[in-house]
């Protein structure tokens, strides 16, 4: 890029961010497998998201098909409409190691007395070099506080989303 002496022009990097997301948007503008291959990218194996504008924290426990627990932790997620220091998800990966039922225990405090704020399930995972677990926390879109999804790609998680 150059001025209008001739001189090279450098961009701020804010400016050349902006670029770049520009340049994606416009060459993704209309394909409908934009949003599956950006996620694809940014997700892990089992995901976490807070879809309400408050804080949610609590407890995670995952364990898989050997009977062995994988996370046994807390969670803190920020609001989903951000202008906090942490995020709204949680993103973990190297736990789907191996096909078979996986136990997906949640205990989400609210600030609320919401019912379905506990969860706990098990969940097949087939092929877990493709296949991911996504948590939805707060109900924003679908009818439960807690909705769990095994997925491959995320066109299968708007499916459900649009079933329910």
């Amino acid at each position: 890029m150059q001025s209008g002496d001739g001189c090279p022009t450098r961009l701020t990097r804010r400016e050349a961010l902006a670029a770049g997301v520009g340049v994606l948007a416009g060459g993704f503008a209309g394909c409908t497998r934009a949003s599956e291959f950006i996620a694809d990218r940014v997700t892990g194996e089992l995901n976490l998201f807070n879809t309400v504008d408050r804080r949610l924290s609590g407890s995670l426990e995952l364990v898989g098909p050997d009977g062995q627990t994988l996370l046994d932790e807390r969670v803190e997620l920020a609001p989903s409409s951000g202008g906090d220091e942490r995020e709204p998800a949680a993103i973990y990966e190297g736990v789907l190691e191996t096909a078979g039922s996986y136990r997906l225990a949640l205990d989400i405090d609210t600030a609320s007395d919401s019912s379905g704020s506990r969860s706990t399930g098990t969940y097949e995972v087939t092929d877990p070099g493709e296949q991911r677990i996504v948590v939805l926390l707060g109900g924003e879109f679908t009818e439960e506080f807690i909705s769990v999804s095994v997925i491959e790609d995320f066109a299968e998680l708007d499916d459900e989303i649009e079933g329910s």
